[in-house]
């Protein structure tokens, strides 16, 4: 029996729940107006960083974002976040997770 995403099938295949987390992050970004997310590896620090524009970000949202997301910076010409993420395979809920705060 294939693995099915109901609770009456089981678990999701992980295949399909990376596609469930790609939809979601994709919803998440519509309600939000972001156009553009761009996860990319830094060459500096070899982490992971998602470009995630147009942010319009007020004062308030830039002192939480330090603190919640410790080497994220905002640019705002353009009004870009950049978000650095813990790791590949958090990375759709971790930027869901910021842009809705």
């Amino acid at each position: 029996m294939p693995v099915g995403i109901c609770r009456h099938c089981g678990a999701a295949a992980p295949e399909a729940e990376a596609l469930l987390e790609v939809a979601r992050l994709r919803a998440a970004c519509i309600t939000a107006g972001i156009a553009s997310v761009k996860v990319t590896r830094s060459p500096r620090h070899g982490s992971l960083i998602a470009a995630i524009s147009p942010v319009n970000l007020p004062e308030s949202r830039k002192v939480r974002l330090e603190r919640l997301y410790p080497g994220s910076t905002y640019s705002p010409s353009p009004p870009t976040l950049e978000l650095k993420l813990t790791s590949e395979t958090t990375a759709a809920p971790e930027i869901i997770n910021a842009i809705q705060e």
